[in-house]
């Protein structure tokens, strides 16, 4: 797999949460004036991932205060939309100080469009809750491709979606000449930028395209034989939280940050003409 990547700038600005299961950095500090079940916790659900993480730590009486025991502490979630349960497990990790810390696990992928309760509970009893709700899956709309075959171009509008998609790419599979097999280069796009009432708009520019898939595969800018099998696209959505970290509207009787990262994918056919103008071979499933 070959990826092309077009400079662009990310709008997340909170790219240390992102990192934050490979620094673990001990930032959990906040003295606790709600009692003994004061919580604090640090995590996002990632479809790009199988395994979810999620840092949960107890609130300390003082700063000074050595940090509390998770003894009798569970962490579950449920799906919303189908009741799913799902048990995390408890992991330790060393922490930047080099003092120890507690990481929450599980094994699953969360669906774009669910909405999720993460459940702290402890001896039993439930104390805090944090929701994530996994961004909804757009509809999209893709027009007939313009243009010759020096700039031929394809329009895509994505609707319904309130926040900017991010990391962008347009994924095609292609056979070299030889033969060889499938190879999959994907061509980033960076960020759609054109809102409209209903979402976002996005060009694909095809004939550019062409000539990043060729390098890729280490193919000269005249190579005719490069057959077309499938086309798709990719984006990166992020719940509305990363945007306002700050004010936790998603958090009941718990301190910190919990949102989500989806992942949207989206394929369709060109027509063979259009491919013809790329300087490939149709070999779309169903041309």
């Amino acid at each position: 797999m070959s990826t092309t990547d077009r400079p662009f700038l990310t709008i997340i600005f909170a790219l240390s949460f992102i990192l934050l299961w490979s620094g673990c950095e001990n930032s959990i500090d906040p003295i606790a004036d709600e009692g003994e079940n004061a919580f604090a916790v640090f995590g996002y659900l990632d479809m790009r991932v199988p395994t979810q993480k999620v840092r949960v730590e107890l609130l300390r009486p003082t700063i000074l205060s050595d940090p509390i025991s998770l003894e009798g502490v569970q962490v579950s979630t449920i799906d919303r939309n189908n009741g799913t349960f799902q048990i995390w497990r408890d992991s330790s990790v060393v922490l930047d100080d080099g003092s120890a810390g507690v990481v929450y696990v599980a094994q699953f992928r969360p669906e774009l469009g669910h909405t999720y309760s993460l459940l702290i509970s402890r001896n039993d009893k439930l104390v805090a809750e944090a929701i994530a709700e996994l961004p909804i899956k757009p509809a999209v709309t893709v027009a007939a491709a313009v243009g010759d075959s020096v700039n031929v171009t394809q329009h895509l509008t994505f609707l319904e979606l309130t926040d900017q998609p991010v990391a962008l790419f347009v994924l095609y599979e292609v056979i070299p000449p030889d033969d060889s097999g499938v190879d999959l280069v994907r061509v980033g796009y960076g960020n759609p930028r054109m809102a409209t009432v209903g979402g976002w708009e996005f060009d694909i520019d095809l004939s550019t395209d062409r000539f990043a898939i060729l390098n890729a595969l280490g193919l000269n800018v005249g190579t005719k034989d490069v057959k077309l099998k499938k086309v798709s696209m990719e984006m990166t959505l992020f719940s509305k939280e990363w945007s306002q970290p700050e004010k936790g509207e998603n958090l009941e009787h718990v301190l910190g940050f919990f949102a989500s990262v989806g992942v949207f994918e989206h394929s369709w056919t060109l027509n063979s003409e259009t491919v013809t103008k790329m300087g490939f071979v149709d070999a779309q499933q169903g041309n």
